[in-house]
């Protein structure tokens, strides 16, 4: 009984060492990613020309964050995030009382970079104020199941309705299933249905903030291994952040 327990030990042993002598050389020979900085303003832009003029101040305690760090812009509206590695967005929660010109969120390409040997960059983001009262109305809408210019033709014209109300609504949520079934289709034809999606949204005059559903995680359901590239940027929930915006974020509304 001894020997056998003493044989299994220094197997044990044997394999304790295999273990640590590969996780050693995966340390030591992974790909080290680069630390990005990004910096920039959070700032009211009074004169909504979407760039920052001498008498426009920074706006404070704004979070900031590029999908995995967080932070709050200061007494002046300003932020430093140091990402490791390049990440696909830096954004902000957009504040009670403020709205932003153009886009909450800013899509950063590695080829900004190329011209900064520093690895840094600049993002600011213009917020100009909105009356926000409560109570409030916002419009809700799920399932749309784009695929065919049928389809678009009958959101544009929710959209028209939406435009056309009567009390203005405070925002738009697309609570999901977006797209038909793109978790099982070939990537192509998810690219397809997104495209047409997005232009459904173009005439929207009130901000529209869109959710992940199981039919918009491109390719992930598609079986046969010749239809689908699960290394491409776009596979899975990429594709929904290559045509619309992050996937995880939050704002406030009227305090709310």
């Amino acid at each position: 009984m001894a020997k056998g327990r003493d044989e299994v030990m220094r197997r044990v042993s044997q394999l304790t060492w295999l273990i640590f002598a590969i996780i050693s050389w995966w340390s030591t020979t992974a790909e080290v990613r680069p630390e990005v900085t990004i910096r920039g303003v959070v700032f009211e832009d009074v004169n909504r020309n979407n760039v920052r003029d001498a008498n426009e101040s920074g706006i404070a305690n704004v979070i900031v964050t590029d999908g995995n760090n967080v932070v709050h812009t200061d007494a002046n509206g300003r932020y430093l995030l140091r990402s490791r590695g390049m990440p696909t967005f830096v954004y902000i929660t957009q504040p009670s009382g403020y709205t932003a010109i153009g886009r909450w969120y800013h899509r950063l390409r590695a080829p900004q970079l190329a011209s900064s040997a520093s690895g840094e960059f600049e993002v600011n983001f213009a917020l100009v104020r909105e009356r926000q009262e409560r109570p409030f109305i916002f419009v809700q809408a799920t399932d749309i199941h784009m695929t065919t210019e049928a389809t678009l033709d009958r959101v544009r014209a929710f959209v028209a309705d939406i435009n056309r109300m009567r009390i203005r609504p405070a925002f738009v949520v697309v609570t999901g299933d977006l797209v038909a079934g793109s978790d099982a289709t070939p990537l192509s034809t998810g690219r397809t249905w997104y495209r047409l999606y997005k232009r459904a949204w173009e005439n929207l005059t009130v901000t529209a903030y869109h959710v992940v559903g199981n039919h918009d995680v491109a390719g992930v359901n598609v079986r046969d291994e010749s239809k689908v590239n699960r290394l491409a940027p776009d596979y899975g929930k990429g594709m929904f952040e290559a045509y619309l915006h992050p996937r995880y974020y939050g704002f406030e509304y009227a305090n709310v």
